[in-house]
């Protein structure tokens, strides 16, 4: 019996300390948001935009990820982009949709033309100070609520259009935050008389 404490004790206190480890490994090894992130996917992440200063055909996008590309070229900063994909609104469903031609054939893989990405913001006086915030996509989001939706109300009716607010949940709920209805002070603000 002593002979068996002996073997058995140090498997245990070696399987605690193991264990004890791990857990320490785990906790160190856990991913930490980056604050940046954290607030540019709650403002953006899900959102519809309408770039009316493209020359391509299409101009509504939703954005579907915010990445940080990090930049080793002197002449170019770091900065945070948000990838946009192509949509429609289904007419008989309500929802923003990604077109068949923009995808790979027989696949729900998107072809890499069909994305567009747009910087969030810069980081042009080095990583260690706070971003610098860029305007162009929240114009174009602007856009969209506060110009093409008023022009096309039976298109774009909020309550018609769950992913506008924020609330579909079948588009993106893991993804991002509700955010609340744009105020019509800042669509009046916005627009170009």
């Amino acid at each position: 019996m002593l002979l068996l404490n002996l073997i058995i004790l140090p498997i245990v206190a070696v399987q605690k300390l193991k264990d004890k480890f791990e857990a320490e490994v785990a906790e160190l090894a856990a991913p930490v948001d980056d604050p940046v992130y954290v607030d540019l996917a709650g403002k953006y992440m899900g959102a519809i935009l309408y770039d009316n200063e493209t020359r391509a055909t299409w101009k509504l996008y939703r954005v579907t990820s915010i990445q940080f590309i990090r930049s080793y070229s002197s002449q170019r900063p770091s900065c945070w982009e948000a990838t946009c994909e192509p949509v429609y609104r289904d007419a008989k469903t309500g929802h923003f949709v990604v077109p068949d031609d923009q995808r790979v054939a027989d696949s729900k893989v998107l072809k890499t033309t069909a994305l567009q990405g747009y910087a969030l913001a810069e980081y042009r006086e080095g990583l260690d100070q706070p971003p610098t915030q860029l305007p162009w996509l929240q114009q174009y989001i602007d856009h969209f609520r506060c110009v093409v939706m008023p022009r096309y109300p039976s298109l774009f009716a909020p309550e018609d259009c769950p992913s506008f607010t924020g609330t579909d949940k079948e588009a993106h709920t893991s993804r991002r935050r509700k955010r609340p209805a744009q105020s019509s002070t800042s669509c009046s603000r916005s627009r170009k008389n």
